[in-house]
């Protein structure tokens, strides 16, 4: 619960101060204009924050991120983090030190000496007198601006609208920092030429404004250099206590143990001892991306909070599946990583529960062009591609409308999957009117190619039902939900002896008797099939539009 009110108060106060820093660009875009229009834009960003509300506000909010930064910081079990978040809190780190000069120095000096800090003083101060200023200025600005706009994308990521938009989003990013560093080049070019030719005459800073802002700019550097050193100390100090303490076992797939103390999270213990662990978001509990399957311990474990429950069921996850990032062992614990570590986004998004892996009884069905070879012979290969997807997407609909699942299409042949997380009845009676689809679409494609084709296209299809392996297999971009066992290999043979009894559907008798379909007019037969010990009933059906089908 305090992990996530953290976050939360993290996440926002970045959030405004985020806002506090556009409007800041947005202002210095107008010195593409001119110095006077950059003028009245800060005439309304000054009375947005200049006002008691606003100041409390974005100072507060400054204040609350740069403490949670450090706090997370001193609480990190290690400091080995992905490139992204070294980025970031190496910039949250620095952009402080930039901030406390540039506050004094404006806000400060407005506040204490009634400094005007107008346009037309800051451009003759960064551009003309300390042109040194103005580049430690530049930096800030960039240093501020991307460290927000990383933890804005680590946040957002994982929206749906946000990926859809990225693109623009990215262009927005780079516009704004590039159109307010253009406009602050071109006011500080006009406020030179204006102080050259005596248009401008710049206020005279008394000796005392100088060294009381240096004062407060120098207490302000030494307070915030003491915290950061105070937090590598607390580190220090947190690593000799470990040294005294019992530590936890955690064992990996390959049988490796590592030793961790109590408190560290699993994927902290896997960064120390650097197993690749996959966790996009950094290991903030917005991704699932870091998930394990716990075999031993889970009973140690403590309960899912609220938040780490709604990515667990956002993404379809078991119970015994939990987020490394969210759990401290207090016991040994034996756990899988679910993800490979190079890992991306769309892990994190919506995932069925037997994308790990599952056992299930479905439904599988193959089809394939009888004879296609000589067919393949006679035409341009143009041709043949064009007749291929045009049978294809004939085969696509087919199962779609029937509630299935194309699996994968292999030379001319198609291999489909129907009743995933369904009753066997259904998973039957949607593969049989999948095939019945498939005869009456090919019908039709022969009707509209009649001219393109020697002789119509005449297709096997193979269905039978059995429990299958289901899971996201593959390598790399090539991954997909497929289906491995007996029954696969089952559904491909009944399809290949379909030219063997010169039928379009051949279908295990298990199949007919789950979908509780009439078999009455069917040829019943008997059937030895490779791997299979016993002799596998199937009914031989002439065309598969002769199959009556109830609504589903």
């Amino acid at each position: 619960m305090k992990a996530n009110l953290y976050s939360k108060i993290r996440l926002w106060s970045g959030i405004i101060v985020y806002i506090f820093v556009c409007m800041h660009l947005l202002n210095h875009s107008l010195g593409l204009i001119s110095i006077d229009a950059m003028e009245r834009g800060r005439a309304i960003f000054v009375l947005i924050w200049r006002n008691p509300f606003g100041t409390i506000l974005l100072y507060s909010s400054f204040l609350a991120h740069l403490s949670l930064v450090l706090i997370t910081l001193a609480n990190r079990k290690s400091l080995k983090m992905s490139f992204g978040e070294a980025t970031q809190t190496i910039f949250a780190l620095i952009f402080p030190l930039g901030l406390i000069m540039h506050v004094m120095g404006t806000r400060g000096a407005h506040e204490l000496f009634n400094f005007e800090d107008t346009y037309q003083n800051e451009l003759y101060t960064l551009w003309v007198d300390q042109i040194q200023f103005g580049v430690m200025n530049s930096i800030l600005i960039v240093l501020v601006w991307f460290h927000g706009t990383i933890g804005l994308y680590f946040w957002l990521r994982f929206k749906g609208w946000f990926q859809k938009r990225i693109s623009y989003i990215y262009a927005l990013v780079i516009i704004l920092p590039v159109t307010a560093f253009l406009g602050f080049v071109s006011g500080g070019r006009e406020i030179k030429f204006l102080y050259e030719e005596g248009y401008y005459i710049p206020p005279k800073i008394s000796e005392e404004m100088i060294n009381t802002v240096f004062q407060y700019i120098l207490i302000g550097l030494t307070i915030y250099l003491f915290l950061i050193l105070s937090v590598f100390f607390f580190r220090l100090l947190k690593w000799i206590n470990r040294k005294r303490h019992k530590l936890i076992k955690i064992t990996y797939p390959d049988g490796t143990t590592v030793s961790i103390e109590k408190g560290t999270t699993v994927l902290e213990a896997s960064r120390i001892h650097g197993k690749p662990h996959a966790s996009v978001c950094g290991g903030k509990g917005r991704c699932s991306t870091c998930r394990v399957r716990v075999s031993f311990g889970k009973e140690f474990l403590e309960k899912p909070s609220d938040e780490e429950k709604k990515v667990l069921e956002r993404v379809g996850l078991n119970f015994n599946t939990r987020l490394a990032c969210q759990i401290t062992p207090s016991q040994d614990l034996t756990i899988t990583p679910l993800l490979p570590p190079d890992s991306s986004i769309k892990s994190s998004r919506n995932v069925p529960l037997y994308y790990d892996g599952a056992e299930q009884e479905i439904a599988v069905l193959f089809a394939d062009i009888r004879a296609f070879t000589s067919i393949a012979e006679k035409k341009l290969p143009y041709d043949v591609v064009f007749v291929l997807n045009q049978y294809f997407k004939t085969m696509g609909k087919a199962v779609e409308i029937s509630g299935g699942k194309i699996d994968k299409f292999i030379g001319d042949g198609v291999m489909a999957l129907f009743g995933i997380q369904k009753t066997p009845k259904e998973a039957c009676l949607s593969a049989l009117k999948a095939a019945r689809a498939m005869s009456e679409g090919i019908e039709d494609l022969n009707f509209n190619l009649r001219e393109d084709l020697d002789s119509p296209i005449k297709i096997g299809i193979g269905i039978h039902i059995g429990k299958v392996i289901l899971g996201d297999m593959g390598y790399a971009d090539s991954k997909s939900i497929t289906a491995i066992g007996d029954s696969v290999n089952t559904a491909s043979r009944l399809e290949s002896l379909n030219k063997d009894f010169e039928s379009e559907l051949l279908v295990s008798k298990k199949v007919l008797d789950l979908a509780e379909l009439e078999q009455q007019g069917f040829i019943s037969k008997e059937v030895s099939i490779k791997g299979r010990k016993e002799p596998l009933s199937i009914c031989v059906i002439e065309k598969a539009t002769n199959v009556n089908i109830p609504l589903l």
